[in-house]
């Protein structure tokens, strides 16, 4: 009976040994690994950035001690690393002629012989473009305005409708006069027309880098010569009833239809220092313009008031 008993205890001791019983568990060594055992981590803050080209910049992240860094990047267009530390990854931007974006992949080998990697998209923005992208930008969207030079049409019919309550003209020739401007009847509209078109593809094709900024230049080049064919109808037909824009102003402008960068559209009006001149972002009337304030656009958004009160 006492060696059976023995012999019971000592199955019971192994059983217990076999389970792990009386022992550290391997739970608690597994999670006594310090932080050094997982490896240095390296990501970056931001997986998209857009700066202008030339300028350097830098990327914020996790980076660990770094022996080495390379980049690859998809198109190269010459993006170069700078100062590299703890506090970012700084990378120098090339010039470029068309907003680029570039899938920049990073390979890191850390101070402790690890190989890590990151990857971002970067968008390089070409800054000496921000203007003519503007210009282009503004003419696609009065491109129907001045192909029908709605803004001299506008100011003609007003002044035709108050010289006729002042008694100047009759109804005969009011009705005349109102007939006769058709910008769209003048062989110089469909010309005007295309290159609104074709400066459209071309916006769209330079954003999306397909073209470069000389290409982009080149389509506006061709839409400002075709606009000012165009604008020489609406200034012949201001000078046939000028007599009657001084009815109520000093003076009617017949100058050109320019880009005027403050209200960011192109206008004959706003670009004429007799009509009036911008002062801290806001458009203001020379002496005698007043009486015409609510009928010229100072932006593409205005609604004009074009009746004769």
């Amino acid at each position: 009976m006492n060696s059976i008993y023995k012999a019971s205890a000592l199955m019971a001791a192994l059983a217990l040994s076999a389970c792990g019983g009386g022992g550290g568990s391997s739970s608690e060594s597994q999670s006594s690994k310090s932080p050094e055992d997982i490896g240095p981590v390296f990501s970056l803050n931001d997986q998209y950035v857009a700066e202008v080209d030339g300028s350097t910049f830098t990327l914020k992240g996790t980076i660990p001690e770094i022996d080495e860094i390379t980049i690859q990047q998809v198109p190269d267009i010459g993006i170069q690393i700078g100062n590299v530390s703890s506090n970012g990854i700084e990378l120098i931007v090339p010039e470029v002629d068309r907003p680029t974006t570039v899938t920049i992949l990073f390979n890191v080998i850390a101070s402790s012989g690890a190989v890590l990697t990151e990857q971002i998209s970067f968008l390089a923005e070409n800054d000496d473009a921000k203007g003519l992208v503007e210009k282009a930008n503004a003419a696609v969207i009065q491109g129907d305005d001045l192909v029908n030079l709605s803004q001299d049409g506008d100011l003609i019919r007003f002044f035709i409708d108050y010289a006729y309550l002042n008694g100047v003209i009759n109804y005969s020739e009011k009705s005349a006069r109102l007939s006769q401007f058709d910008p769209q009847s003048q062989s110089t509209a469909p010309t005007l027309n295309m290159t609104v078109a074709t400066l459209a593809e071309d916006l769209l094709d330079y954003q999306q880098g397909a073209i470069g900024q000389s290409d982009l230049e080149a389509s506006m080049s061709n839409f400002e010569s075709a606009l000012s064919s165009h604008s020489i109808y609406g200034a012949q037909s201001i000078s046939q009833v000028s007599s009657f824009f001084e009815l109520l102003v000093p003076a009617v402008s017949q100058g050109a239809i320019q880009f005027v960068p403050e209200a960011n559209m192109y206008s004959r009006y706003l670009s004429d220092i007799f009509v009036g001149s911008f002062v801290d972002g806001e458009f203001t009337y020379s002496e005698g313009y007043s009486p015409i304030s609510n009928l010229i656009k100072t932006s593409s958004s205005d609604a004009l008031q074009c009746e004769v009160l």
